[in-house]
This record gives C-alpha cells, structure tokens and sequence, in this order.
C-alpha cells in the first residue's frame, strides 16, 4: 500500500496545492468498494482535508460523500448539516439535505433547514421559491405558495428569474383548475424570454 502512504502524505502536506489534495482524494474515494476497503486510511485524508480547509464545502461534499459510499449515509448526513448549520448561505449543502431528507420524507427537517437558508437569504429570489415549493407540495397550500412567488418576483433581478418565477405561479393556478389565469400568465412568463 505504498500508493496509499504516499497519498496520505501528499494530502497532509502544507506545500501540495489544495487542487491537487482534493482531486487526489476524489478519485480515490469515488469507488464504494475502495471507500469500505480503505476506510480508516481514507477517513483520515477526508478528515485532515476538513481541518485543512473548514470553510470549502467541496471539500465538505468530498467527506460527505465518501462517508456515505463508505456506508455511513446517516453520518454523511449529518456533516452537511453541521457545515449548513455554520454555513446557512450553502445552497449547495441545503440542496444535498433536501434531496436525502425528501427521499427519508422527513418533511420537518426540509422546513427546519429551508427555514434557516431563508433566514440567512431574505433577499434571495431562490430563497422565496423554495419555500413556496415546500408550502405547495408538503402543505398543499397554494395560497400561501402563490404569496411567497410574488415575494420572489418583487425581489428577481433578471427577465429569466421573472419568467421562471411567473411560470411556476401558472402552474399553481393549473393546479386550482383556474385555466384563464394560467393562460394569462404562462403568456406572460414567454414575454420575459
């Protein structure tokens, strides 16, 4: 395991680039059975990247994820959390938490952790959709998604983010059968394209 030994050691070392460090560690960790096979070792090279580099969610994903391969789902998990949690502006980290906990259907979590990305982003278009996503699918109340879209659209920046944002709200009111004012606004939403 003489390869092994030298990627740990490259990964430890302060003068390897930090590009070089996590492509290394992604190829290695990109396998499930090199992950279980090589767990300690490779546990220690995602750890020492962590410490390394506390902020970079790249590299929080790569510990994620290697954790998860590894057969730790619930431990990789629980590190975006952690990094969310210290980072609630991560969409990157928030989507990850999103997509394992909608598929766990831990419904609360979902709203807990948008909740906080919402918090952190106020004035974030993307903020306001997402919980109007939430507010429509988990809660089946399309008043209250319609009422967080028109937040969204007050605060969209560009012609593309308007269109997306008034096609959704065309699609609520399809939902409430209201055909005229789907019409009315999927014409609309095509204006801004």
């Amino acid at each position: 395991t003489e390869w092994l030994d030298a990627a740990t050691r490259m990964v430890r070392n302060t003068h390897t680039s930090y590009d070089t460090k996590v492509t290394v560690v992604e190829e290695l960790t990109s396998d499930s059975k090199r992950c279980k096979r090589y767990y300690a070792e490779f546990s220690a090279m995602t750890n020492s990247l962590v410490t390394q580099y506390p902020d970079d969610f790249r590299v929080a994903e790569l510990h994620a994820l290697f954790l998860m391969r590894s057969g730790a789902v619930s431990g990789g998990l629980d590190f975006v959390k952690s990094f969310f949690r210290a980072h609630p502006t991560q969409r990157e980290a928030l989507d990850i938490i999103t997509e394992f906990e909608m598929a766990f259907q831990a419904y609360d979590t979902v709203r807990h952790y948008c909740a906080m990305y919402l918090a952190a982003e106020p004035n974030l278009p993307e903020a306001h959709m997402m919980m109007s996503s939430l507010e429509q699918h988990l809660n089946e109340d399309n008043k209250a998604a319609l009422k967080r879209l028109d937040k969204a659209l007050s605060l969209a920046t560009d012609s593309t983010q308007r269109s997306e944002i008034i096609g959704y709200k065309a699609d609520l009111y399809h939902v409430e059968g209201n055909l005229r004012k789907t019409y009315k606004l999927y014409d609309k939403a095509l204006k801004y394209n």
